[in-house]
């Protein structure tokens, strides 16, 4: 029987290089330098969220003969529950070893990770359907969001082969005319708003988000969404990500009715989406949602993204907005999944996903 070993390292080794020494990487099948890119150490380091280098950066798991058999990341978050703000922990490049996933080392380190006592609450997003189990298992409390995606390349619905080019090419016909309605909708919006791109976040944004409406939510303020804005995992010439502030164009001072966060990524991994970039409308907010509403907010943003983009994804969070992407010729994708532990039962209703002001951009879903 294999014997694993976990190593734990923090964010001191990391910051100052002697991680290298605590764990140095075998020639072997999965490395943690194949996700530890110099983009995505920077943006550790530099995320709010971490509030003490003596907490973990990672926990890998080996073999005897220190082959890496799994791997995870871990950084710090916060969550807003009514007038309080918790530090929470959450993550990004949790993988095993296929061959390894029924030894139970995935499990091993989520549970490493969920019994720290370096945080009272784990927060995940992004939950894909095979490690999904393991958080019903550990009891988090899961939501779901809708989430759509709008075809703009004709060549991405031909990824695939056989029939589901057909189903494609007929999911593409059918779009082609509400993309006129679009159009006009966001002629009309553009009327009555001023998008204008920022390289720094303005500072009522914080505001903005942390009053929605919602008891909790992942604070997302002025600092957490800049450090965003300045980050990412690869650093490819591809992968970019915008802020745009919506301003009322009638109105002399300027005011700001909301703004939207967007972000595309090239994939450059093996498969049928290899070379497509990918758009996504990651954050959001209106400081009144009967004027502009999530759907209207979408197309602005639609509007934003470069030539490049292939295919846009986004999330139905509030009521109505579901109706109006499909109206817009959106498709449904499944859902979005996030999860959230209260280790210590300190917040009763904290497992009641309308309390909850969710986004795309959860976690680390912004920097990936």
């Amino acid at each position: 029987m294999t014997q694993f070993t976990y190593k734990t390292i923090t964010y001191r080794e990391l910051r100052d290089g002697s991680y290298k020494n605590a764990y140095i990487p075998q020639d072997s099948k999965f490395k943690v330098t194949s996700l530890l890119t110099d983009n995505l150490r920077e943006a550790l380091i530099t995320c709010p969220g971490n509030d003490d280098d003596s907490k973990t950066f990672m926990r890998v798991c080996v073999d005897e003969e220190n082959k890496e058999i799994g791997r995870t990341f871990g950084f710090g978050t916060r969550i807003k529950a009514g007038e309080k703000v918790f530090g929470a922990q959450t993550g990004c490049g949790f993988e095993v070893i296929e061959e390894y996933r029924k030894e139970g080392v995935g499990a091993d380190l989520m549970m490493m990770s969920l019994y720290s006592d370096e945080y009272d609450f784990t927060l995940a997003a992004g939950i894909s359907l095979m490690v999904l189990p393991m958080y019903r298992k550990l009891r988090y409390h899961l939501f779901e969001v809708p989430q759509y995606y709008k075809v703009r390349h004709v060549r991405y619905q031909f990824r695939y082969s056989g029939w589901r080019n057909l189903l494609s090419l007929g999911q593409y016909i059918v779009q082609t005319p509400k993309d006129i309605s679009n159009r006009m909708k966001s002629r009309q919006l553009n009327k009555k708003y001023i998008i204008k791109k920022e390289t720094i976040v303005p500072e009522w944004v914080s505001e903005m988000t942390a009053n929605d409406g919602h008891k909790y939510m992942e604070l997302h303020d002025r600092d957490w969404l800049q450090w965003n804005l300045d980050h990412n995992t690869y650093g490819y010439d591809e992968d970019i990500q915008s802020f745009y502030a919506i301003y009322d164009r009638n109105d002399k001072n300027s005011k700001p009715m909301g703004f939207f966060m967007t972000k595309e990524r090239i994939n450059k991994k093996s498969g049928p989406n290899n070379g497509f970039v990918i758009g996504t409308v990651v954050e959001w907010e209106s400081c009144n949602k009967s004027v502009l509403s999530e759907a209207d907010i979408n197309v602005l943003a639609n509007q934003t993204f470069s030539n490049r983009v292939d295919v846009i994804y986004t999330l139905a969070c509030e009521s109505g907005t579901e109706r109006q992407l499909k109206a817009m010729g959106y498709i449904k994708r499944a859902s979005f999944k996030v999860g959230i532990k209260d280790k210590k039962k300190q917040l009763k209703d904290i497992g009641d996903q309308s309390l909850w002001r969710l986004r795309y951009g959860y976690t680390n879903m912004f920097i990936l």
